[in-house]
Formats: structure tokens, sequence, C-alpha cells
């Protein structure tokens, strides 16, 4: 992954999200402190381009009475 600040096209959101899969491919004891930093730092980049672009963000449910 480069030193993205920010996702700006869907084209770097899939790139991203395929890095991901590669990363968590070897499952969490396998990974290296950098994967799991850079993995942290991803995460938080795909969260963001999905909630501001995506509208994905979790609706909040009302407490049914």
């Amino acid at each position: 992954m480069k030193n993205a600040i920010s996702i700006e096209t869907e084209k770097e959101y899939h790139k991203m999200m395929l890095e991901i899969h590669e990363l968590m491919k070897n499952g969490e004891t396998h990974q290296t402190a950098s994967e799991v930093e850079q993995l942290k730092k991803m995460a938080l980049l795909v969260e963001k381009y999905e909630d501001d672009v995506l509208k994905l963000k979790p609706v909040k449910q009302s407490k049914s009475t």
C-alpha cells in the first residue's frame, strides 16, 4: 500500500479491499506488527470511504417500546 491519505475513487477502494484481503489470508497469528499496523490504517481509510462516499453508515434503530 502506498502512503494513502484517502481513497478517491471506486477503483482505489476495490484495490485497497483486495490488499486487505491478501493481508488477512494468513490469519491474525501469522501477521507481523507492521502488517497489523498497515491493516489498521487501511481499514480506517476504507471505513471513511464507505461512510462518506458509499453512504454505508449504520442506521441507528429506535428502541422498541
